[in-house]
């Protein structure tokens, strides 16, 4: 067996023996909503700052709000393991049906270096898949990675919420080995996030949820049908 294979494995038992040996942190994607700054991929805010609503005052009429899509690596002892190199997940988020209810997404703009969407997107209900290189210069180390940003224009309470990518039924990262990690969401852990505008409720919950910091409880039903995320990616070679 190749000495890279056994790397992963002995990193899980070491995580096993000893434990906080080879996690410090998790891995996971999450939103941040600001309103009235100039969007940009350079500046992702620090792990406890991100904002996860905003206001729409009543009767204010269609309001323009940037939605960061956020992502976070593990943070193991070894720098080698460290950071991401891409994500994978879904998006849902309050349809505007009539004139004071949900949002339009007017915009996307990705930041990593490749995109792997499908027709749909950016549609609630969608998926995508950002990457980065695996290379050192390209890898992604920052305690929080922007993938990309919504342009969104809100006509009335909303909600804009990270889930499972609708091909498999998971959410995933990878980080800068190129190992994937599925998201856990069960009740327990910390989920993926969603943030909430005019004070809109997901699932009776309010606030919007920022899983570096708080418990994110969604839940899922993964396809039976899962597949991959590299074969996914092959079908565009």
């Amino acid at each position: 067996m190749r000495l890279h294979r056994l790397v992963p494995l002995l990193l899980a038992v070491l995580t096993l023996v000893l434990p906080g040996f080879a996690r410090a942190g998790q891995s996971t994607i999450f939103l941040n909503v600001t309103e009235g700054t100039t969007p940009e991929c350079a500046t992702p805010p620090a792990p406890g700052a991100v904002q996860v609503t905003a206001d729409f005052p009543a009767g204010s009429g269609p309001r323009s709000y940037t939605v960061y899509l956020l992502g976070s690596g593990e943070t193991p002892v070894y720098e080698a393991f460290n950071g991401l190199t891409g994500f994978q997940f879904g998006i849902e988020y309050t349809e505007h049906t009539f004139h004071h209810t949900g949002m339009v997404v007017t915009d996307w703009h990705y930041c990593s270096l490749l995109e792997w969407r499908p027709d749909n997107w950016p549609a609630s209900g969608s998926g995508n898949t950002l990457t980065w290189s695996t290379t050192p210069n390209t890898c992604q180390r920052e305690p929080v990675v922007a993938g990309g940003y919504f342009t969104v224009t809100v006509y009335g309470a909303s909600t804009m919420s990270i889930t499972p990518y609708p091909v498999t039924g998971l959410a995933k990262v990878a980080n800068c080995s190129g190992a994937e990690r599925v998201v856990e969401i069960p009740v327990g852990k910390k989920g993926l996030g969603w943030v909430a505008i005019g004070g809109a409720l997901k699932n009776g919950e309010a606030g919007g949820c920022n899983p570096l910091v708080a418990t994110c409880n969604q839940t899922s039903a993964p396809d039976p049908d899962q597949k991959s995320w590299s074969s996914i990616k092959n079908r565009f070679h």
